[in-house]
C-alpha cells in the first residue's frame, strides 16, 4: 500500500521494529527501524515520538502490535495529529495488553479501519468500531503474473501451506491428512515459523513424511512459490483477511481451504465445493484428492472466480484508504 502511494506522490513514512520486507526500500516510502529489536521494549516509546517529529505527518495509521499502536496513538495526541486504529483481525480481548489497546483506542483513536468484515468481531469491538464511525477496507492483493492452466509435471503434485506455525493455522491436521494420501505422488513445501516448527518437523520424522515435505521458513517471494505450486492448502481456524488464499486464487492456484466464516464471507459461493472442515483430517484429505482427481476442471472453476479478485486490487483498495485519511484529517481541522 505504502509504495502504492508514494507512487501517486504522497510522502509516506514507516516506523517499524524489524526491516523484513525490504521491496520496500526500492521505494520512495521512508522506512524508519526502531533502535530495539525487541517490540517489548521503552525506548521504542522515544523512537516513534522521533519518527513523529522527523516525519511531520498529517496523520498516522497504527497497526500492530498493542506494544506499538497503544503509545503510537498517544504520541499523536501529544502531537495534535488525527489517528487511525486498525482491526487487523477479527478483535477481542486475547490478552491482558488487548484492555489497554481498546482504552487507548476508544478515547484516542479518531477513526477505525478494519480490514475484515466487523460482524467477525466481538461485540464490544463493534461498539468502538460504530462510535468511531469505521470503514471496512480490505488488504490489497498483488498479482504480477497469472498461472497458465496446465497438469501438475511429472504427476507429482507440488502442494503448498503458507503461515505461522502456530495451533490457529493448523498444519497437524493437514499433516495428517497427508498420511493418508498414497494413491498420488506429492511433495509440501511448507513457509512460515512459529513456535510449532520443531513438533512439525517431528511429527513428519515419526510418520515418514520426512522425504515429502520441507520446510523453507519465512519467504519474502511468496507470490512466486504460490504461482509455482500446483494446489494450496489454507486450513486455518480462524481468519482475519486471509491474504496468502486470496493470493493464491488470484494467481489462478487451485486452493483448498478450511470452511469458517471468514472464507464464507470473501468467497463466491461457487468455490465452496473446495471447502472442508478444518477439524477434519479425512474432510481435508478428500478434498485434496478432489482436486487431484479434477485439476484440470478445478483450474477452470479458479479461472472463472479471477475476476471477483479484482475487487482487492491497489485501484480498487488505494482510493478506500484516501478517502478515509482526508476524511479524517478534515474532520479534524474542522
Amino acid at each position: 500500500m505504502s509504495n502504492h502511494l508514494t507512487d501517486l506522490g504522497h510522502d509516506v513514512s514507516v516506523f517499524c521494529v524489524n526491516d523484513t520486507g525490504k521491496s520496500l526500500y526500492d521505494s520512495k516510502v521512508n522506512i524508519i527501524v526502531s533502535s530495539e529489536s525487541r517490540k517489548y521494549n521503552y525506548k521504542i516509546i522515544s523512537d516513534i515520538n522521533n519518527a513523529v517529529i522527523h516525519s511531520t505527518p498529517e496523520i498516522i495509521h497504527t497497526w500492530l502490535p498493542a506494544s506499538i499502536t497503544i503509545p503510537t496513538m498517544f504520541i499523536a495526541y501529544h502531537h495534535k495529529k488525527p489517528c487511525i486504529f486498525s482491526f487487523r483481525s477479527s478483535m477481542y480481548f486475547h490478552r491482558y495488553l488487548s484492555y489497554l489497546e481498546y482504552i487507548t483506542a476508544l478515547f484516542l483513536s479518531k477513526k477505525i479501519v478494519s480490514n475484515n468484515d466487523i460482524s467477525l468481531s466481538k461485540n464490544m469491538y463493534r461498539t468502538l468500531y460504530n462510535f468511531k464511525n469505521g470503514c471496512h477496507i480490505p488488504n490489497i492483493v498483488s498479482v504480477k503474473k497469472r498461472k497458465s492452466n496446465t497438469n501438475p509435471l511429472s504427476g507429482c503434485f507440488k502442494l503448498i501451506f503458507a503461515g505461522r506455525l502456530d495451533p490457529n493455522k493448523n498444519l497437524k491436521k493437514l499433516l495428517e491428512a497427508l498420511t493418508h494420501i498414497n494413491n498420488h505422488e506429492w511433495k509440501l513445501s511448507v513457509f512460515g515459523e512459529g513456535y510449532l516448527k520443531e513438533k512439525h518437523i517431528k511429527y513428519c520424522l515419526d510418520n515418514n513424511l520426512s522425504d515429502k515435505v520441507d520446510f523453507y521458513g519465512y519467504s519474502h517471494e511468496l507470490d512466486k512459490h504460490l504461482l509455482a505450486a500446483d494446489i494450496l492448502i489454507f486450513p486455518s481456524f480462524h481468519e482475519g483477511m486471509p491474504n496468502v488464499l486470496l493470493e493464491a486464487l488470484s494467481v489462478g492456484t487451485p486452493s483448498v481451504y478450511s470452511n469458517i466464516k471468514q472464507h464464507q464471507l470473501l468467497l463466491s459461493k461457487t468455490l465452496s465445493n473446495l471447502m472442508f472442515d478444518p477439524h477434519s483430517y479425512i474432510d481435508i484429505k478428500n478434498k485434496i484428492l478432489y482436486v487431484m482427481d479434477n485439476y484440470k476442471r478445478v483450474q477452470r472453476q479458479i479461472t472463472d472466480h479471477q475476476t471477483h479478485m479484482l475487487a482487492y486490487s491497489y485501484q480498487q483498495i488505494i482510493p478506500q484508504y484516501l478517502k478515509a485519511y482526508n476524511d479524517t484529517i478534515n474532520e479534524y481541522n474542522s
